[in-house]
């Protein structure tokens, strides 16, 4: 009896075991299930969050060259048809203001054609108010009466003929007049011109009062330029205008200060070509070899830009090529290192010393 119900019980006991084991096993699996939910709802909560978006558009990179020149500047020629000496009135580092003097010619002919004309123009005006006073007036006649001795006044208009006459003389004055008065403003010009003042306010950077009348050279005279103000004046080709337009932002790095970067605005485009910048930026003309040998450090700079903002992988690998073979006729033996694509500058070596030796011969024949 007593191992029976010892064998019972013990049956009993794993059945109790086993439905805890079940209940504990079911609420772990439906705890799980309310954390992961939860979980999921937080997830769907944060990914789901509203944000404010503006409209924009791709940019693309487009290099450009150019030179920095003052923002505002004025070049004053010497014009031997203002006269046959000219004395500047500013020296340099002066500071001038629009409309200062700052070139005086000799006036002493234009002064005396300007009175001349003048003289000449009041002739002129003495003579049709002499004609308007005295020209057209009706006549008096007195005629006295022999029997009694009365006088009798008697006043003639004037003819009709005489009338005509005095017009066309007085026309022809007033024509002549207005000749006299065409000369005394043409004299007028050309005695103001014999004095140039500024366009621009800004500094003199050059004077020159060294100057040979008869050479057939142009001769500056004054150079005034703008301080603090500078703009870059470049060259483009057709295939850039689709990718720029005025008031863009731009980048600006320098050859003399490789390390720091400016920032502007495009600020005007041309619409005329420059036929002189098309014929040098031709690489198949005989002048761009020999500028590849006159002036490397100036082309391997401009190609480490454009391997910096590279237009196409393809473009890449070429100016790299170019900028290996700049480098080697500048005898620069750190290129490698200075190259921002340091791996590509290694590979490319071997081409870029190709590329200089077909450079030395084209110049070569050049020649």
């Amino acid at each position: 009896m007593s191992r029976r119900s010892k064998s019972s019980m013990s049956k009993k006991t794993k059945v109790m075991i086993g439905a805890a084991a079940a209940f504990f096993v079911l609420a772990g699996g439906g705890l799980m299930l309310v954390q992961q939910s939860k979980a999921k709802a937080a997830n769907a909560e944060v990914s789901y969050k509203a944000v404010k978006v503006t409209e924009g558009t791709v940019s693309s990179t487009t290099l450009l060259t150019g030179q920095v020149k003052a923002l505002q500047e004025q070049y004053v020629y010497f014009d031997s048809s203002k006269g046959s000496s000219a004395k500047a009135t500013v020296a340099v580092g002066d500071q001038i203001t629009t409309g200062q003097q700052l070139v005086q010619y000799d006036s002493t002919t234009a002064q005396a054609t300007y009175d001349t004309a003048v003289r000449g123009l009041n002739k002129v005006g003495r003579q049709i108010d002499h004609l308007k006073k005295y020209g057209n007036l009706p006549t008096t006649s007195t005629t006295t009466n022999d029997e009694t001795g009365e006088e009798k006044t008697v006043t003639q208009q004037p003819t009709a003929q005489q009338t005509a006459d005095y017009n066309q003389q007085l026309q022809d004055l007033n024509d002549a007049y207005a000749d006299a008065q065409a000369e005394v403003n043409k004299a007028q010009q050309a005695l103001n011109e014999t004095i140039i003042t500024s366009d621009v306010s800004g500094t003199v950077v050059e004077v020159n009062n060294d100057i040979d009348p008869a050479s057939k050279n142009s001769q500056t005279l004054v150079h005034v330029a703008t301080e603090g103000q500078l703009q870059v004046k470049g060259t483009l080709t057709e295939y850039d205008l689709a990718n720029i337009k005025t008031g863009q932002n731009v980048k600006i790095k320098s050859k003399v200060y490789p390390d720091k970067e400016w920032t502007g605005t495009i600020s005007y485009i041309s619409n005329y070509p420059n036929q002189t910048a098309s014929s040098e930026s031709n690489g198949s003309s005989n002048t761009m070899w020999k500028q590849y040998l006159k002036n490397p450090k100036g082309f391997a700079f401009w190609r480490k830009v454009c391997m910096e903002y590279p237009y196409s992988k393809k473009r890449m690998i070429l100016d790299c090529i170019h900028y290996c073979s700049s480098s080697q006729i500048a005898g620069n033996k750190r290129y490698i290192q200075e190259s921002p694509r340091k791996l590509l500058t290694l590979f490319c070596t071997p081409l870029g010393w190709i590329l200089t030796s077909i450079i030395k011969k084209k110049a070569k024949e050049a020649y």
